[in-house]
């Protein structure tokens, strides 16, 4: 959901980037907060159906997107009636952080969109400048 694919380009699911975003999370954090990490994981879809009565996989694309919108704007003040609602919001951060940064280095967006050229333009030592116009 974070990133779509698209006719044009692949997206985060087609990239695999859970697996770059796991590898984060287990690598780069302590264990408390891994712990938050998967607590929230498994939290997300019992928040998901106590908001709509629905099952997260169930709904469409628009719809979750507008509840983890919802999810991300709640402040504090409502864990005393959402008990775990900040791992929640821990684990939406951490997944939407890391699956754009796995996104923007993917092997895809740096050898299709962006390609890194290790020199501007190939060198011409000899070349003629007749016809054009010189200022």
């Amino acid at each position: 959901m974070i990133i779509p694919s698209t006719e044009n380009s692949p997206g985060a699911e087609t990239l695999e980037l859970y697996r770059f975003v796991l590898v984060m999370v287990d690598d780069c954090h302590p264990k408390e907060e891994q712990d938050n990490f998967v607590s929230g994981l498994q939290k997300i879809a019992s928040f998901a159906e106590a908001q709509t009565d629905k099952s997260f996989s169930k709904k469409d694309q628009a719809a979750n997107e507008a509840l983890l919108a919802e999810i991300m704007a709640m402040d504090e003040s409502r864990e005393a009636e959402m008990p775990g609602l900040q791992e929640v919001k821990e684990f939406l951060s951490l997944a939407k952080n890391y699956t754009v940064q796995g996104y923007m280095s993917s092997q895809y967006v740096m050898t299709e969109k962006f390609p890194y050229k290790l020199v501007p333009e190939p060198y011409q030592a000899c070349i003629s400048t007749e016809g054009q116009i010189i200022m």
